[in-house]
């Protein structure tokens, strides 16, 4: 009985190589003797260099964006810091030159409150607030 199971078996498994082999070799005849085959292989092979070549491209192309509106940022707030240097130094030479009217002003005030008679003023003004 193991005998026959074992035949069998053999004849199963020498049946699944030759279908295998046959299989194997048609496709593979069919792959190399199939004139279509060489070419699509080849334009598929040249569409997925284009797409990733085209993806490199695409991030080359960001990159350079990004670096040139860093560069013009950049260069914008170079040209706001010098206006802006300008400016003050605009401020000091005409602080340097021309009379400062406010200090002048506080100047007269504190002049005039150092005045006997305003001081006297000052006084009578707050002994009669604290009388009334």
């Amino acid at each position: 009985m193991e005998t026959n199971i074992e035949t069998v078996l053999q004849t199963i498994l020498d049946e699944i190589r030759t279908l295998t082999a046959t299989v194997s070799k048609t496709t593979i005849e069919s792959e190399i003797t199939d004139p279509g085959h060489d070419e699509a292989w080849k334009a598929n092979l040249l569409r997925t260099y284009d797409t990733y070549q085209h993806e490199g491209l695409e991030a080359v192309r960001r990159s350079r964006g990004f670096a040139d509106q860093i560069m013009q940022n950049a260069i914008e707030t170079a040209n706001l810091v010098s206006k802006q240097a300008v400016r003050h130094t605009d401020m000091a030479i005409d602080r340097q030159w021309n009379v400062d009217e406010q200090g002048y002003t506080a100047e007269k005030i504190l002049a005039a409150m150092q005045d006997p008679s305003v001081i006297s003023a000052m006084v009578d003004a707050v002994a009669a607030n604290m009388n009334s």
